[in-house]
């Protein structure tokens, strides 16, 4: 029977209460009390676990764990702890929220409990769990003086005289009365040696666990101003609250609304029935595993001051906010997101590729959910989102609503949390209402991965969400990006929201990095240093000492092969048999990795199932299999047949992806490390298609100039010639796929790879066979590599003989083969541009002007759009075609003489507004590049070389204002 109806079961341990809803079990926190040395589980507590739970309206689990603690027991503080521990670990292991109250000699178990040891351990042990453990008159450093030494005297003198009766009742009783020597009794003896030492090690532990910033117990002492029992301690590092009482009377209140009630109760009832403390705590440990993962140790730099960035570090100019190394704009950001304001923020983390971004905004959301855990009414609750992970299949706009964005995260929550119901009325009532912070990491991937749309879909949806949320001045939304993508301002509500990490020194990298010093020393190109100088290639890239490393070899696409190269090797794969015959090279691996990171690539995936991954390895397998086979390349058939074998065979493939390129996001499932693992091996990929003049993969997707910048650095087989050429128009004609030739021509445009002066003229007498957008892109990018004039081109002179014929030949409407005004007028422009920088012939017609006359826009229309029974339709495919040319478009803000094509570009988009049959990403970007006194319109008006392309910039912005007026 129990002292009282509050506790409804009980065990060898002790007693138990329940709330009436047992589902709330695991969300909820744990309440252990503990008694102290000669109490009781129910009698010592009286009424004051119901009571808190009464003033905290707290519905939850209880336990009041029963210890040996009579004179007369065979008891020891280590034994308590460790049943304590068999208590909470065997039927109670499913909560992961512990808050522990103890009175005197049960702080003493609690402390032992904890006690992990010398090092912390990342595990789900009861330290990560606990959450608070409120001291109630415990003896720290043992018991009064003159109280412990009668005790222990009067203990010491009469145990010898007991102890055969204590054997005699263990005996009959067959161990059910455990009696025997009582070692609590001397261990809290003032002063006790070992007492002392426990606590040591103890606060030792605790602090060592803050300064690395681990999820830590808070620990509250409760002491009674009359305790005759405990002395105070002196030590004021300690968090102490003294109330009127006695060493007894201070546990046991009188009324429901005492005093050491109302105390416990306001820590209880900070912490949330809900979801709140596992999602927290579960983003906790998915941060731990990929920390682990990328082996990252400490965020870089701990000054105390922020300064303004130097000419040296690669800051765009334009970009104003504050800057500051990875530690700073972490601890700045974080401070942010707490501080009390009038509305909702929005705050963007930038910096170059591989400059620690994600790292930031993992250590923001951790440092976040760890004081969460300690002090949730303080803090907000992190919401984490790994948007590099999303993929979203359904291009309808509600797909990128917020609603959709949260559709994903709650699936994602699911699969970390499987056992609780987390729903999107627990998300809004967040939102609406609570202290939250939205940590989005990865948008960079999220928009390479999902190219129909564009950074304004975003921007437009963390705005409509800042207006939906508006009267919760709690919520804050924090964005990570690279800083070279234009427009990323708009993300943040004002300059001063935008924090940007500055790259390291050189000087920095050595000290920071000194395994780097050989080779960081031996690069002399300041550019290429700038994407050298990150933590992902500094943490990684490890040549050997002997090898030299010089600026000319020395490019982005060789260090990362290198990085790669060493955790291949490291996985052990290289010479593992796959067959009686066959052996595994690193050339297959290196095979392998760049059809994985093609298979993600071509369906726009942020991660991948296993099972899917082999499936597709196989499907693809098959297709070049028979290709190579009819094409007789018996030596490039089987290393691809053998690097397929790798991903389907279930054993080679799980230690593939156990290799530190991948990192596991869920049950069978993988995303790439980082996406510049990715695009390297995209840019592999793309090289073997190629290298073996196996074309239709091409016509999937289209890539990007980063990808096609990779391969152009690694591309060192001999010049394309004329049967490359014709492969890519025979797999052009076959599939008529604008981005077959599309993603050829991107390639020979955005590099100075050699092409042979045959090959270009077969490529050129294609011309008028190809589509109408097909020769926009071929004479926009060859014009642009002509622009560019490149010293390290090769082929520069051969490209200039075969197409400067083509530029007078389609300058010249009169003289043009075909009606192509959009190709004419571009031939024009780069004419009248050479002309002035390498004495061409100057156009001997006038500009064949572009307008807008429907006769004539209907005509350029199914460029950018779909049509069925002469109605255009915005396909996926025509979201696709427009979001590729705005694009470049956008590449101009960084590469300024892209600008030619980037305005005719720009010309096709406003046709596909005029006519509705645009994008929603170029309904967001037009406003913005058609504002009068763009930037944009600065860089039109900056390249004086061809006036006229104001005159067609003016044309588009004056039907871009007419057809917004009329929308209004």
């Amino acid at each position: 029977m129990f002292a009282n109806d509050f506790w409804h079961d009980t065990s060898r341990y002790g007693v138990i209460h329940y709330p009436p809803q047992k589902q709330r079990r695991r969300a909820a926190c744990l309440l252990v009390f503990v008694h102290g040395l000669f109490g009781d589980a129910s009698a010592t507590w009286g009424k004051m676990p119901s009571w808190v739970l009464e003033n905290a309206n707290l519905e939850t689990t209880v336990l009041s764990f029963s210890y040996l603690s009579k004179p007369w027991h065979r008891a020891s503080i280590p034994q308590a702890a460790y049943d304590l521990q068999t208590w909470i670990e065997t039927e109670f292991a499913e909560f992961q929220h512990i808050i522990f109250i103890t009175h005197s000699t049960g702080g003493l178990v609690v402390k032992q409990l904890l006690q992990p040891g010398d090092k912390i351990q990342l595990s789900t042990g009861l330290w990560e769990k606990t959450r608070q453990v409120i001291n109630i008159a415990v003896p720290h450093a043992g018991g009064s003086l003159i109280l412990t030494t009668v005790l222990n005297v009067f203990y010491a003198l009469g145990y010898p005289l007991l102890a055969p009766i204590f054997g005699v009742i263990r005996f009959l009783s067959q161990g059910k009365k455990d009696w025997g020597r009582n070692q609590i009794i001397p261990a809290v003896q003032w002063r006790n040696r070992w007492l002392l030492e426990l606590d040591h090690q103890f606060s030792n532990f605790l602090q060592m666990s803050l300064e690395s910033q681990r999820p830590t117990p808070v620990i509250v002492d409760i002491c009674a101003e009359s305790d005759q029992s405990v002395p105070l301690s002196s030590d004021h590092s300690r968090r102490r609250i003294v109330i009127r009482g006695t060493h007894k009377s201070v546990k046991i209140p009188q009324r429901s609304n005492a005093p050491i009630v109302g105390i416990i109760a306001n820590i209880v009832r900070q912490y949330p029935q809900d979801i709140s403390l596992t999602v927290v705590a579960q983003t906790l440990l998915r941060i731990t595993e990929v920390n682990h993962a990328e082996n990252f140790e400490a965020l870089i730099g701990n000054s105390t001051e922020i300064e303004s960035p130097n000419n040296s570090n690669s800051v765009p100019t334009a970009m104003t906010g504050t800057f500051g190394s990875q530690a700073e704009i972490c601890q700045l950001v974080a401070d942010g997101v707490t501080t009390t304001r009038d509305c909702p923020v929005r705050i963007v983390v930038t910096g170059t590729a591989g400059v620690g971004k994600s790292t930031v905004l993992r250590m923001i959301a951790w440092r976040l959910a760890r004081d969460y855990l300690a002090s949730p009414c303080n803090t907000p609750i992190p919401l984490f989102i790994p948007m590099q992970q999303i993929t979203i299949s359904d291009n309808s706009e509600h797909a990128y609503s917020w609603e959709g964005l949260w559709a994903w995260w709650l699936n994602w929550a699911q699969s970390l949390c499987p056992e609780e119901n987390c729903t999107m009325a627990w998300l809004e009532q967040k939102f609406e209402s609570e202290h939250v912070a939205i940590i989005l990491d990865g948008l960079n991937d999220f928009l390479v991965n999902h190219p129909s749309i564009g950074l304004s879909t975003i921007v437009k949806l963390l705005r409509l969400a800042v207006h939906r949320y508006s009267s919760n001045t709690k919520l804050s939304i924090v964005v990570a990006i690279r800083n070279d993508i234009h427009g990323l301002d708009r993300l943040a509500d004002n300059p001063s929201a935008t924090y940007q990490i500055l790259p390291l020194s050189q000087q920095q990298a050595i000290e920071t990095f000194p395994a780097c010093r050989f080779w960081l020393l031996s690069v002399k190109d300041k550019k290429l240093l700038e994407k050298l100088l990150t933590p992902l290639v500094l943490n990684n890239y490890r040549p050997p000492t002997n090898e030299l490393l010089e600026s000319n070899t020395l490019t982005q696409a060789s260090i990362l092969n290198r990085i790669i190269e060493t955790f291949l090797r490291n996985s052990r794969l290289v010479g593992t048999r796959l067959t009686n015959t066959n052996f595994v090279e690193l050339e297959h691996l290196f095979i392998a990795l760049s059809i994985v990171a093609w298979l993600f690539f071509y369906r726009s995936r942020g991660e991948i199932h296993k099972d899917n991954l082999s499936m597709e390895a196989m499907q693809l397998r098959k297709r070049w299999e028979g290709f190579l086979t009819t094409r007789g390349k018996s030596r490039e058939n089987e290393d691809f047949i053998t690097a397929c074998s790798i991903i389907e065979n279930v054993k080679l493939c799980t230690l593939l992806l156990a290799s530190e390129v991948f990192l596991s996001t869920g049950p069978e499932k993988f995303r790439f490390t980082h996406r510049s693992w990715q695009e390297l091996l995209l840019a592999r990929f793309f090289i073997n298609c190629i290298r073996y003049r196996y074309f239709d993969d091409f016509g999937s997707a289209k890539l990007y100039s980063g990808i096609y910048r990779m391969a152009g650095e690694m591309y060192n087989g001999p010049a394309i010639n004329a049967e490359q050429v014709q492969c890519i128009i025979d797999t052009w004609r076959n599939m008529g796929n604008t981005y077959v030739a599309g993603n050829f021509i991107g390639f020979i445009s955005w590099t100075v790879t050699p092409i042979e002066a045959q090959a270009i003229q077969l490529l050129l007498n294609e011309f008028e066979n190809l589509t109408g957008l097909s020769r926009v892109i071929l004479v926009g990018g060859l014009g642009y590599r002509l622009l560019v004039n490149d010293r390290r081109d090769r082929s520069i002179s051969d490209i200039r003989h075969s197409l400067f014929p083509k530029f007078i030949e389609y300058s010249n409407p009169e003289s043009c083969p075909i009606f192509e005004p959009v190709t004419s007028s571009l031939a024009w422009c780069y004419q009248k541009a050479f002309a002035r920088l390498f004495g061409m012939q100057k156009p001997s017609a006038a500009w064949p002007k572009l307008d807008f006359d429907d006769k004539l826009t209907l005509d350029i229309l199914p460029m950018v759009a779909s049509f069925t029974d002469d109605t255009s339709l915005l396909t996926d495919q025509s979201k696709s075609l427009q979001q590729a040319l705005l694009t470049p478009i956008l590449d101009t803000y960084q590469h300024p003489k892209y600008i030619i094509r980037a305005v005719h570009y720009l010309y096709l988009l406003v046709i596909a507004e005029k006519h509705r049959a645009h994008a929603f990403s170029v309904s967001q970007e037009l406003p913005l590049l058609l504002a009068s006194g763009s930037e944009f319109e600065s860089l039109v008006g900056a390249f004086d070389l061809v006036p006229e392309l104001m005159s067609l910039y003016k044309s588009c912005q004056d039907l871009h204002s007419q057809l917004a007026f009329i929308m209004r």
